[in-house]
């Protein structure tokens, strides 16, 4: 049974004998839930509300997991024993991006 309320569309699901409820596939589809996605609870009055929480940064992962193929390829510089060493590196290092960039326009 679907039902509108105010701008949101609301269906009637059963709670099943251990708690569990069923969310409906097209809500599951739209915000992209997966099994072992966590939903965060919240009471307002009379209502609970479901709201899809993110308890792992996915783009800090991709970036880590980045890094550490990286490393792994030996796209690594360093260690530096100074700030000063390491931020003369990233100079050269820009540098010879730079020249690149200019040769590839010409």
């Amino acid at each position: 049974m679907n039902t509108q309320i105010h701008n949101f569309t609301s269906q009637v699901v059963k709670i099943g004998f251990s708690r569990q409820i069923i969310i409906p596939k097209r809500l599951y589809d739209e915000f992209r839930l997966r099994p072992g996605n966590y939903l965060e609870v919240q009471r307002s009055g009379a209502r609970i509300i479901l709201q899809p929480k993110q308890l792992v940064n996915w783009e800090l992962e991709a970036d880590l997991a980045e890094s550490r193929e990286d490393a792994r390829m030996g796209r690594v510089y360093g260690p530096f024993s100074t700030a000063k060493k390491l931020v003369a590196s990233l100079n050269k290092e820009g540098k010879k991006l730079k020249k690149k960039d200019r040769e590839s326009l010409l």
